[in-house]
């Protein structure tokens, strides 16, 4: 094949894919992964975990692959088990084909069982999807600050376009949370500063790991009484102390003492951050603290 009948070959392949999306056949969610399918429907997830206050899209296509347009009976859904794993409504975009009568997410009556929460896009006299088309939505919401951590297990029901058909289930993992709040308290020595610094974990859960990094005035010297969970750097004056399964409501503290230069004058600020934590921190309005004190001389520090 000559180069010029090959270009030909390749925009002419280009234009034919182009048609088909405009034709509306199913098209890749290329950010989301696919975590179920059936002949008539696929379910795609953007994120197989996530934690309270992230958002998480599901990507529903309904597949009419018969020779007919289909107006009735047409619906994608799947029960989340419990209410409260995902804020309600939820964003809903159509992706291909037209607009479903409910999309979204939504809570089941009380039969009973108690109330669930499912995502559903829905169809039924309401939108006709064409031959050999597919409808593709869009739904995006937030884990629920509320949502209980741990495995979720969502299972598709429903599913019906040319023939019921329900495809196997599939989890969704809400990560915990543990919120660790920073102290710093400083007192004054001779030519020393002793700083206590605490770490609070406001819970819900234990705090698996962690790093609680200070940075320390830039006239220090040396530092000493340092805990065994704590290591210094010297040119970059910081402290850096691990704490491993801290429990919801307990406190660690970690003492040690700075050093300064004879010649220190002015203000000596210092400073407390949580730099690492397991599981997520879902606030970091308390992740920093400071302290501040003054040298008149060397020798001399007021806090």
């Amino acid at each position: 094949m000559s180069t010029r009948a090959a270009s030909r070959w390749r925009a002419a392949t280009v234009a034919f894919l182009a048609g088909l999306a405009l034709l509306g056949l199913p098209q890749a969610a290329h950010a989301d992964t696919v975590v179920t399918r059936s002949p008539s429907s696929t379910i795609e997830l953007s994120a197989a975990t996530a934690a309270p206050g992230q958002t998480v899209t599901f990507t529903l296509t309904i597949n009419n692959n018969t020779g007919t347009a289909k107006k009735e009976d047409l619906s994608a859904s799947f029960d989340l088990g419990v209410t409260g794993i995902f804020d309600e409504p939820g964003g809903c975009t159509v992706l291909t084909g037209p607009t479903p009568r409910d999309c979204g997410i939504f809570t089941s009556e009380d039969d009973g069982d108690g109330q669930k929460q499912f995502v559903d896009i829905n169809c039924r006299g309401a939108c006709s999807i064409p031959a050999n088309s597919s409808l593709k939505v869009a739904i995006t919401t937030t884990v629920a600050n509320g949502a209980a951590p741990g495995i979720h297990t969502l299972t598709p029901r429903e599913v019906v376009a040319g023939g019921a058909f329900t495809p196997g289930t599939f989890t969704f993992t809400v990560s915990g949370q543990a919120d660790l709040a920073v102290g710093l308290a400083a007192t004054a020595g001779i030519g020393t500063i002793t700083y206590a610094q605490t770490t609070h974990n406001n819970g819900p859960l234990t705090a698996t790991s962690g790093t609680v990094t200070s940075t320390l005035p830039s006239q220090t010297t040396a530092v000493t009484g340092l805990p065994g969970n704590c290591s210094y750097n010297s040119t970059a004056k910081t402290v850096a102390c691990t704490l491993t399964n801290l429990g919801s409501g307990s406190t660690q503290t970690n003492t040690f003492t700075a050093n300064l230069n004879l010649l220190s004058i002015g203000s000596l600020p210092a400073s407390a951050t949580r730099t690492t934590s397991s599981p997520t921190d879902p606030n970091t309005a308390n992740d920093t603290a400071t302290a501040n004190c003054s040298a008149l001389l060397g020798l001399i520090v007021t806090c």
